[in-house]
């Protein structure tokens, strides 16, 4: 939730679909955000993102951008027309330029930095899984990364979520959450265990 989530406010602010895809495949990703949302199905992850607003609240604010996609009919992959346009066998897909006139934003490559988009796709799922080891969702970063592998395609070169979040090291994310949290609020505030492994220095993997 909170990656793909991040990528659509990216979307609305000037990023273009091809910047933030193409960034997080070379991160590794096994595809771009944007055609992630376009398989999932803009209508389901519309409708999850506000059952999970009402559970956990300000910190997974939806985005706005794809109510407005889902009442323009455009459903993602399984019809044809999301974020990108298919053709009949659902194989090659191309930019539509019509979507961010249904957005009703303006992109402009390089508006938002490569750097940016990888932050604020990746730190909150960092600080999610934070959240996970504490509340005892999950017993082991171990868990989490085998579970981020297996089930989202996150790189194994990078050996997993936690196993890249320690070759950044918790002062420096919780350092750059704080940059985003006083730009764009809750989304980005950190979970207050990461903050405790961040005065520590604590890895998620003990050395």
């Amino acid at each position: 939730m909170p990656y793909l989530n991040e990528a659509t406010w990216l979307l609305g602010d000037g990023a273009t679909i091809e910047e933030l895809d193409e960034a997080l495949l070379e991160f590794g990703m096994p595809m771009g955000p944007m055609e992630l949302i376009d398989e999932v199905g803009i209508d389901v992850g519309e409708k999850v993102s506000h059952i999970l607003s009402d559970a956990f609240g300000a910190r997974v604010t939806p985005a706005p951008f794809n109510a407005k996609i889902v009442a323009a009919g455009r459903l993602g992959k399984k019809n044809g027309k999301g974020l990108y346009v298919y053709d009949a066998q659902g194989r090659n897909k191309e930019i539509d330029s019509e979507i961010y006139g249904i957005l009703g934003v303006t992109p402009s490559a390089g508006k938002v930095s490569k750097e940016e988009i990888l932050e604020r796709c990746v730190l909150p799922m960092i600080n999610e899984a934070s959240r996970c080891l504490d509340e005892n969702v999950v017993e082991t970063a171990a868990e989490v990364d085998l579970g981020m592998i297996m089930g989202t395609g996150f790189p194994p070169f990078r050996g997993g979520l936690l196993r890249y979040a320690d070759t950044l090291g918790p002062k420096k994310i919780v350092e750059r959450l704080k940059v985003y949290q006083e730009r764009f609020g809750a989304r980005f505030e950190p979970a207050p265990a990461l903050v405790a492994r961040a005065e520590k220095n604590q890895l998620f993997y003990a050395t």
